[in-house]
């Protein structure tokens, strides 16, 4: 007779029960349950190590998921069913519709290549430490790349003193959703749609002096933002009941040199 090994998963909301002997899995033997029980080498997934190290292990929560090829596999399955589905409506169905191509956007969209995700969440005391790491080990593309090139080193932490309450940094490419914009309209709307893109595109913005293809393919841009606030400095504020603290803040802005330039041709010699 087969012993029957519990196994319970769960955290501080809740937990789901599992019989290794009612699922029809081998049971552990008692000595196994001491410890977090290794996986075999042939089932490891290839990309753990690399996620897990940036993470936080042994904390309020942990989770990872390998999605090596998933979403590729995915989007060739909506491409047979598509297939399918065209071979049975015919000419009833659009051509820009019969013709997609999930495959292809889901490469030009940059999730593709997304092989692993994890997360984790620690009681770090006055705060929880939280991380989410997506994998893409082919770089960032498409939607992903409007984050920013190559992880590094956070600019902030030269830039911030000891103290600092409030530290945000954030790369923007935006100049990488113009340019995957274009190829989306150039394969779906074709000569005419990509006439109509660039032609708004060409619009003017009023009181900048660039177009909207002037700021959209040269914005790549990375904004820090930094703020310290005094408690034994307090500032007194009409209408409001108690003083707020004086804060020092610091924010700043990489690579819009051009568009600050553009800003100032618009105001009057005088005020410039």
């Amino acid at each position: 007779m087969m012993a029957t090994k519990t196994v319970i998963i769960g955290g501080r909301f809740g937990a789901v029960v599992l019989s290794a002997g009612l699922l029809g899995m081998p049971a552990l033997r008692a000595q196994d349950a001491a410890g977090p029980v290794p996986v075999p080498e042939t089932g490891k997934s290839n990309h753990f190590e690399a996620v897990a190290k940036h993470l936080d292990i042994g904390g309020l929560g942990f989770g990872y998921l390998d999605v090596d090829g998933d979403i590729d596999g995915t989007a060739k399955i909506l491409n047979q069913l598509l297939a399918k589905g065209a071979e049975m409506a015919g000419d009833q169905l659009p051509p820009e519709v019969a013709t997609l191509d999930f495959r292809a956007m889901a490469s030009e969209l940059g999730i593709s290549g997304i092989d692993a995700i994890g997360f984790s969440s620690f009681d770090a005391g006055e705060v929880y430490r939280n991380k989410l790491f997506v994998r893409a080990a082919g770089g960032r593309k498409g939607l992903l790349k409007m984050l920013g090139g190559r992880s590094g080193e956070f600019g902030a932490k030269a830039l911030a003193p000891a103290g600092t309450d409030l530290v945000i940094e954030r790369d923007l490419n935006l100049a990488a959703g113009y340019q995957m914009a274009r190829k989306f309209v150039r394969r779906f709307g074709g000569k005419e749609g990509e006439a109509a893109f660039d032609k708004t595109m060409a619009g003017a913005m009023a009181d900048f002096g660039v177009t909207l293809g002037d700021l959209f393919s040269k914005f790549d841009t990375k904004i820090i933002v930094l703020a310290r606030a005094d408690d034994t400095k307090p500032l007194r504020v009409p209408n409001l009941p108690a003083p707020i603290p004086t804060t020092d803040a610091l924010v700043s802005i990489d690579n819009l040199g051009w568009l600050f330039d553009q800003l100032l041709k618009q105001w009057p010699p005088e005020a410039q």
